[in-house]
């Protein structure tokens, strides 16, 4: 199990999380793979309400404020077994804004895809 991040840049944005990980294009932005099987979730909770899901059966998605879901950012190792009870979980989505850095843009692409890639091996 991983150490809670408090600063992602002291880190290493995450580094630990994309060990296994192959990287595509330009910017070296981790490769997530299709899926073995495509699975149509029942329904979808929000990741800070996913303790509200009556069965478990809603699939784990990130689609709220980025505050919301920083936890799975931040803290992802510690998250797994919380997240195995649920039969799928949606990579996240940072925020991208286009009047934002380049360099922000492609920051928050890479987590996404680093957190993604790590909840793919689970």
């Amino acid at each position: 199990m991983g150490k809670k991040v408090d600063n992602l840049v002291d880190e290493g944005f995450r580094v630990a999380l994309v060990e296994t990980a192959f990287f595509d294009g330009k910017f070296e932005i981790p490769h997530i793979d299709a899926p073995k099987e495509i699975i149509i979730p029942n329904g979808l909770v929000p990741f800070s309400l996913r303790n509200r899901s009556e069965n478990n059966m809603d699939f784990v998605c990130c689609y709220e404020h980025d505050v919301n879901f920083r936890e799975l950012i931040t803290n992802t190792e510690s998250l797994v077994d919380d997240l195995k009870r649920f039969p799928g979980i949606i990579s996240p989505d940072c925020s991208l804004y286009l009047d934002a850095p380049l360099c922000v843009q492609i920051a928050d692409i890479y987590l996404n895809r680093a957190v993604g890639h790590y909840l793919q091996k689970m």
